[in-house]
């Protein structure tokens, strides 16, 4: 048994929730359990496999040992389908008929387990899950209740095996509505039919991790239908597997836009893939873009699809122990994708952001070369690290030669470094989120997009952000939903009349500002 190679960034994950531990410590830890998804013929209908699949897709990526099982008399072929798609995103991960200590069950089927058993279900809008009673999962065409039904069951699982470090209490009882959030309920409204979802062309700006969630949506929603215009310019790194839920080992070195493109070709959504920056994909745009999905992880990429004035965007987005969503559908009436970028007070350099994170924050003039003009990463910046951070040169020697911005995306992002460096505060500040929480807010962003487009979030005239603490009970102030303010400096580009003639010029008369 191995945890997988993509671990440090796990590691970088872990250490931002409690920081004292190290890498054998941790796999130490992980090596002790046994994860169990198991399941009923109850549970083989379109909802439940959907939890079943993201529960496989989650689970592997942190734990080296599970085993599957199918619960009530025969066997299933399940079984063997979610192993091999098990042993694909870790090669080296054990699948074991050994004892479980935790068990997640999807299902009708209660079961006598000597570890902790979770039930997880879902019923359209709604994941459900439980500690008590198993649950089931309603037969129904809407994944997005099963999708979070299993990023619910992963957050619970990450809270047993860690319990000892972070006294975070399991969800004994609690639902996620995604339809309503915590508002109360209307039942004036009628929600949107899923058979038949008429999505018309909305862009996705960003395939990393949020992206991930929010295409596993979208794939696993049979009736959608239009275009999905997704923009990214990079490759997929071995660092990315962490928490790519849509990936596999083999998807190394391939482009995140062509793993969209495959992953989609089973569904009624053509996918229309632009390999670069949104910025390289707006100079060739000449006509109006509609809706935005944002699953960019930096303050200037959003800032930029904002500037670039569609009519509608959603906006997903992970911080520590938060997955969230934003909605900004009234450029210049109420707040925008970039009011909460405004800066009020003098941010860090770059590369002195960079020097940090790599341990070395006397050395910005040394390193602001290699980020500027992506110089390849030779002894003299080895050196550097090696000493600011006690790992042997003889560690790092795999990393000569590399583009600094791809050692940075797989050193530093990636959590190598973190690894190498063992218990020390290295990458304190990169931000790493883990897997489900990740999924959580690409899938709630997936399910945003359906709703907005089908009429029902205006309707219901929901705030305009709503942030979920995976980590916490979900019943516990959870999910928050609030109404973001514009920005009071006047230095948004909301406030700015050229911005805001454009936008209504582009929109009238679908629109009207304040």
């Amino acid at each position: 048994m191995a945890i997988a190679k993509y671990f440090s960034k796990d590691l970088l994950a872990i250490k931002q929730i409690f920081a004292h531990g190290s890498l054998e410590k941790f796999e130490e830890l992980l090596n002790a359990h046994v994860i169990e998804i198991a399941f009923d013929a109850k549970a083989l209908n379109k909802a439940g496999l959907a939890t079943l699949d993201l529960l496989t897709r989650l689970v592997s990526r942190l734990y080296p040992r599970i085993k599957f099982t199918f619960l009530g008399g025969g066997t299933s072929p399940y079984t063997d389908q979610f192993a091999k798609l098990s042993s694909l995103i870790n090669a080296g991960i054990e699948i074991t008929e050994a004892p479980a200590t935790l068990s997640i069950i999807v299902g009708e089927s209660g079961c006598v387990r000597a570890g902790k058993v979770i039930f997880v279900g879902s019923d359209n809008w709604l994941a459900k899950i439980s500690t008590k009673n198993p649950i089931g999962s309603q037969e129904c065409s809407n994944p997005f209740g099963a999708g979070i039904a299993a990023c619910l069951a992963a957050s619970n699982a990450f809270r047993f095996v860690f319990k000892d470090h972070i006294q975070k209490e399991l969800d004994d009882e609690a639902m996620f509505d995604l339809l309503n959030l915590n508002s109360s309920v209307n039942h004036s409204i009628v929600p949107p039919d899923l058979d038949v979802v008429e999505l018309g062309v909305i862009h996705l700006a960003g395939m990393g991790a949020i992206g991930n969630g929010f295409l596993w949506g979208l794939a696993s929603l049979p009736g959608a239908k239009g275009e999905l215009i997704i923009v990214d310019s990079e490759k997929i790194s071995v660092s990315n597997l962490q928490r790519y839920v849509c990936t596999l080992e083999h998807d190394v070195d391939r482009t995140k836009v062509e793993l969209a493109s495959t992953y989609l070709s089973g569904s009624k959504l053509a996918c229309v893939p632009f390999k670069g920056t949104w910025a390289e994909y707006m100079q060739n745009r000449v006509d109006q873009i509609d809706l935005v999905a944002t699953a960019v992880d930096s303050a200037r990429d959003r800032i930029g699809v904002q500037s670039s004035l569609p009519r509608l965007i959603l906006n997903g987005y992970t911080e520590t122990n938060i997955a969230g969503v934003t909605r900004h559908l009234n450029f210049g009436a109420s707040a925008c994708l970039a009011c909460g970028f405004v800066p009020e007070k003098k941010m860090r350099d770059h590369s002195q952001e960079v020097a940090d994170n790599l341990g070395i924050p006397n050395m910005e003039n040394q390193v602001r070369h290699y980020v500027a003009y992506d110089f390849p990463v030779d002894d003299a910046l080895l050196n550097l690290i090696s000493q600011g951070n006690g790992i042997s040169i003889d560690d790092l020697a795999q990393f000569r030669g590399q583009p600094f911005s791809s050692f940075y995306s797989n050193a530093v992002c990636g959590g190598m470094l973190l690894s190498l460096a063992g218990s020390s505060n290295l990458n304190a500040s990169m931000e790493a989120p883990l897997a489900f929480q990740s999924a959580l807010a690409g899938i709630m962003l997936a399910s945003e997009v359906v709703l907005v487009k089908s009429g029902y979030r205006t309707a219901l005239s929901l705030p305009n952000s709503t942030q979920v603490y995976p980590l916490l009970k979900i019943n516990d102030l959870n999910p928050y939903t609030t109404n973001l303010s514009r920005d009071l400096t006047m230095r948004c580009i909301c406030n700015d009349q050229d911005f805001k003639l454009v936008y209504e010029d582009k929109w009238r008369p679908n629109t009207s500002l304040a």
